[in-house]
């Protein structure tokens, strides 16, 4: 069973956004699955790899539409970005020495960035760039 269905209230109406959004649940989701199933092992590499893909290309688009469309709190949100970039790193580094309870970490850090930043400071920029794109 999926820790969060998508649905139009997770939307935020920006087309290639929403499905970066869609593509990263699904990733959070698949290693919720599999911590469920006692199976992580199978899929952790898989969705850290996705992650780190991820940061790097969602975070460049959000960050190149904020500065197109004169986003005025860009600088914090890009730290913000920055911070979870650096998370994502640690959790490679975390990965490759074979840390205990890896994959219950990273899907506890996923599901937050989702609930706290793509849930609740994107929205922030939402308005600036809506109807833009």
């Amino acid at each position: 069973m999926p820790l969060i269905e998508w649905n139009e209230s997770l939307s935020v109406g920006v087309k290639i956004i929403d499905e970066q959004h869609r593509k990263y649940v699904a990733a959070l989701n698949l290693l919720h699955d599999a911590v469920q199933q006692n199976k992580d092992a199978d899929v952790v590499e898989h969705v850290l790899n996705e992650l780190q893909q991820y940061v790097t290309v969602h975070f460049n688009t959000e960050e190149r539409f904020m500065k197109m469309y004169n986003y005025p709190d860009i600088e914090k949100h890009k730290s913000e970005h920055l911070e979870a970039i650096r998370q994502v790193n640690r959790f490679k580094l975390e990965y490759e020495r074979k840390e205990q309870d890896f994959a219950i970490n990273l899907l506890k850090f996923m599901t937050d960035l989702f609930l706290n930043h793509i849930l609740k400071v994107d929205r922030n920029y939402i308005p600036y760039v809506q109807g833009k794109i």
